[in-house]
Parts: structure tokens; C-alpha cells; sequence
């Protein structure tokens, strides 16, 4: 380790190789940098005397710049307008004017928005605020099936990614023939990188326009809200918008993730509606009753179905050994009474579990509850029709989305913010 640095309290080293990458400095005998005093005076000296000893990249001013920050020189980006350059300035000197146009000041302000925003903080590395080149990729090739670059390219997690585009001036508008080809361009780099969810890209006005920008980088902040979620949550978060109880919403996604099992628990059902007193548990217990004499009943019926002539003649050929089968009638009645007892259980349980209920269970819980006089008023029962319906509707409007997702054009889906372009551009 060469430089140490205190950050926040805490030391932080910096390599040989790193010194050299992050000041840009072209001397390659810098063991004499083995405190940050030396390294500031040393390149101090180099910008006030104009030595050609000193050549930043690119690609990587963010981190330039932080790291001069670190050793206590202020370095500050412009973007020229008329000359359409970058330029990074130490005081009022210019030390450095960027190959690419605007791509290096539209690099530099997304990367400060992620830096600004708690969730993106897994995006630098944890001991400075220098972005973690394995997060972000900056105009480079992360395909071997194709040659074309994203100008950034931001992971996510579980292998999902995000890219962002910097449309330049030569861009006229969205129907001119350069846009088209971006469109194609755009989706054929996206369909050779799955990993990619979504593109955003930045017109040249939306990047020198203060406001624009923070419009455009809020497409960012709400397509990365919705892939960074599991489809869990994304599934409970909407369903909270109806129930407003977040225990049972998660429930209810678990039971209809495992309908066999009886993982919704009554109280939190019954916390919702406004029940007479001691009514909760009559209804439990007529609700119960109901299965339990459907069973029955169609057991019954089942049994009545099974019995034909042939079971007559053996019953009638058998009825004169009656008595020396007796024992052995008692044992399969007791045996037959536990088999259907094992029934009965195993045909419950689809509904539900002691005081838990099944998926199905649940539905018909809410289906049957305003039939009688369990609730306190009509008001409560006409809401519990409106929380089914919502319950309902909810779960319709999810069929129409992923119906509109198929029906979407490829780029609409995938690509934003680029048909916003403006005549001028």
C-alpha cells in the first residue's frame, strides 16, 4: 500500500496502480507519494507549472474528480454550450478538455444523482464514494455476441441490469433516419444482453436543462423501484393497496402460492370488518359446520351411488353367516369409520386448519360473511362486498396489463423518454 487516506473517520489505501488511474499522473515512480501531502503538492506543481505530466480519462472523471477531492484539490466540470466541450477546471485554470463532447458532463451528473440516493450506495465502493467499475460500465463491451456499447450500463441484482442512453445534438428529431437507426440499435444491443431491463435515454436538452434532467432521471428512480422488487413484492405491494393490513396481504400471497396449505390466519380477516359482539367466533363455527355437512352430504350420496344389484346378491348370500362374521363386521365398520374420518380431515383441510384457511378458504370466508347477521350494520356488509369486488378487480386490472404488455410495441416497453426529442435537437 502507497496512500492512505482518512475518509469518514476511517483510513482508506490506494495502490500504486490506483494513484496512477485516479490522478492520472504519468510518472510511474511515485513511491515518493507515500502521504497525501506529497501527492497534492506534486500535482499542485505539475497544473501551476504546466507539466505534461498529468492526463485524465475520460471515462472515469467521476472518480477523478472525487479523488482530488480526497487530497484536497477542487476540481469542478463545465459544459460549454457553444463550443459543445467539456472541460475540468482546477480555480479558473483549465487543466483538461474531454474527447467526447457531452457524454463525460452527462456521465458525471448521473453518477452524482446515484450518489445523492441511499439505494444506490451498493453502486461505489463502501470505503469511498469512487463508483465500483463491477456495478457501472461506461461505453464498453459487456457482449461477445455484439459489438455495440450502452453509454452506461448499471446493475441491479439477480443479474438484472439497466441502461442509459446520451442522444447528442446530430439527433434532429424522432422521425429523422439517425433516431430510427438509434431505435434498432437500442433494441438489438438489448436483445443480445438479457440482463438488461430497461433503457432511458437523455436528449441533449435534457441533459444542459437542469429540470429536464431531474424529469428524466425520475423514469430512472421508478423503473428501477419496480425490477428491483421480487414479483412477491411487487404482487403485496399492490395488494395493499386494497388491503390495507400488510400482515395479511403477505399472507394471502403465500397462501396463493401454496393453495394446499392453510396459512391465513381468521384474526387478521376479521380485524378488518366491523363484527357483532362475540359474532366471530358463531361464524367460525357456522362456517365450519357448513364443509362438514357438505362432506356429509356428499359422501352420502357418493355411498348411494356405489350401491348396486350385485352388492344386494352378496349382502342376501351372505345374511345366513351373519352371526359368525359379526366380529369381523364390527372390525371393518370401525376400520371404515376411520378411514372416513381421515376423509373428512383431508377434505377440510383444503379449506382450512384449526383457525387458518387455505387460499380457497379464505375466498369462500369473504363470500359468505354478509349473508347473515354476523356484522354489526348494512354498511358493514355492503363494504365487505366492496373489499371482494376491489379484491376482484384488482387481480382483472393485472390480466389487462399483461395483456397490454404483449399488445405494446418492443421499443415502447423497453426504451424510454425517446421519441421526447425536440425539433431544435
Amino acid at each position: 500500500m502507497v496512500l492512505s487516506i482518512n475518509i469518514d473517520e476511517e483510513e482508506v489505501y490506494f495502490s500504486n496502480n490506483e494513484i496512477l488511474q485516479l490522478s492520472g499522473i504519468k510518472d510511474s515512480s511515485i513511491e515518493k507519494f507515500d502521504d497525501v501531502k506529497k501527492l497534492k503538492e506534486y500535482i499542485t506543481d505539475a497544473i501551476n507549472d504546466d507539466e505534461n505530466n498529468i492526463k485524465l480519462f475520460d471515462k472515469k472523471i467521476y472518480n477523478h474528480i472525487k479523488f482530488y477531492e480526497y487530497i484536497g484539490i477542487k476540481l469542478n466540470i463545465k459544459y460549454d454550450c457553444k463550443k459543445k466541450k467539456t472541460y475540468i477546471f482546477y480555480k479558473k485554470k483549465r487543466i483538461h478538455t474531454c474527447v467526447k463532447t457531452i457524454e463525460v458532463y452527462f456521465n458525471y451528473l448521473i453518477l452524482s444523482e446515484f450518489e445523492k440516493n441511499k439505494k444506490f450506495e451498493y453502486l461505489f465502493y463502501k470505503d469511498n464514494k469512487l463508483f465500483n467499475e463491477d456495478k457501472i460500465t461506461i461505453d464498453k463491451i459487456t457482449s461477445i455476441d455484439c459489438k455495440e456499447r450502452f453509454d452506461m450500463k448499471i446493475e441491479i441484482n439477480n443479474n438484472k441490469a439497466f441502461a442509459l442512453e446520451c442522444l447528442e445534438k446530430h439527433h434532429k428529431n424522432k422521425f429523422d433516419n439517425g433516431f430510427q437507426k438509434e431505435t434498432i440499435r437500442l433494441l438489438y444491443k438489448k436483445f443480445h444482453e438479457s440482463d438488461v431491463k430497461f433503457i432511458v435515454g437523455f436528449w441533449y436538452t435534457d441533459i444542459i436543462d437542469s429540470n429536464k434532467f431531474k424529469e428524466i432521471f425520475k423514469i430512472i428512480n421508478d423503473q428501477y423501484d419496480i425490477h428491483i422488487k421480487t414479483k412477491k413484492d411487487y404482487c403485496i405491494e399492490n395488494l395493499n393497496k386494497v388491503i390495507p393490513n400488510k400482515i395479511l396481504c403477505v399472507m394471502i400471497y403465500n397462501s396463493y402460492e401454496n393453495k394446499n396449505e392453510a396459512m391465513i390466519e381468521i384474526k387478521y380477516i376479521n380485524q378488518q370488518f366491523n363484527f357483532k359482539k362475540n359474532a366471530e367466533k358463531k361464524y367460525f363455527k357456522d362456517f365450519k359446520s357448513k364443509f362438514a355437512n357438505y362432506y356429509h352430504d356428499q359422501n352420502k350420496i357418493l355411498k348411494n351411488q356405489t350401491v348396486n344389484d350385485d352388492d344386494l346378491k352378496n349382502f342376501e348370500s351372505d345374511e345366513d353367516s351373519e352371526d359368525s362374521e359379526d366380529s369381523e363386521d364390527s372390525e371393518d365398520s370401525k376400520d371404515s369409520k376411520d378411514s372416513d374420518d381421515e376423509d373428512k380431515k383431508i377434505f377440510l383441510s383444503k379449506y382450512y386448519v384449526d383457525d387458518k384457511l387455505t387460499f380457497n378458504g379464505f375466498m369462500r370466508y369473504i363470500q359468505d360473511l354478509p349473508n347473515k347477521n354476523y356484522l354489526n350494520n348494512e354498511i358493514e356488509k355492503f363494504n365487505i362486498g366492496e373489499w371482494y369486488t376491489n379484491i376482484m378487480n384488482s387481480l382483472i386490472k393485472s390480466f389487462e396489463k399483461a395483456y397490454n404488455d404483449i399488445s405494446e410495441l418492443y421499443d415502447k416497453k423497453y426504451i424510454f423518454n425517446l421519441d421526447q426529442c425536440d425539433e431544435e435537437n
